[in-house]
């Protein structure tokens, strides 16, 4: 009888105990490095950039699991003299960056905010193959915000 009320008991607490799924865990924050610059070489070519200057860059400490749009926030919330503007695209693309510290992007000029990072230990800048309602910065990533235009080969 004592070893049926036992697993009763253990039934009704596993039974009442909340479930806690994957993205619920609390995972360890990361820290990450987010930079907006302003290509000079294209400056010229995109004259909605004017003569801005870049604000700089910030080393935030984020959860792990932050997408990009959320670092931009974690970001702004940090400093305000980070701003950024987005909309939102209904086609299933996510998010789509219009302008980061009043420069908006210039379809005209074809003229656009690129993401690119950097993982931790690597050594050069790869352009992000996602946007950034994709993105989810890693450990001690640098992340950077850089504003260009695009060449188009009419060949």
């Amino acid at each position: 009888m004592a070893k049926q009320l036992l697993i009763l008991l253990f039934l009704v607490m596993i039974m009442t105990m909340k479930r806690t799924s994957s993205m619920e865990l609390n995972y360890p924050d990361i820290p990450v490095t987010y930079k907006v610059i302003i290509n000079e070489r294209d400056r010229a070519n995109c004259p909605l950039a004017g003569n801005t200057t870049s604000p700089g860059k910030l080393r935030l400490v984020i959860p792990q699991g932050t997408s990009g749009i959320e670092l931009m926030e974690a970001a702004v919330a940090q400093n305000k003299d980070f701003r950024f503007t987005v909309s939102f695209n209904n086609a299933g693309l996510g998010y789509s960056v219009q302008s980061i510290n009043g420069v908006t992007r210039d379809l005209d000029n074809s003229c656009f905010w690129t993401l690119s990072f950097k993982p931790y230990l690597a050594t050069k800048l790869k352009s992000s193959p996602v946007g950034i309602s994709s993105y989810y910065p890693s450990f001690k990533a640098v992340v950077q915000w850089e504003y260009r235009r695009f060449q188009h080969d009419d060949k």
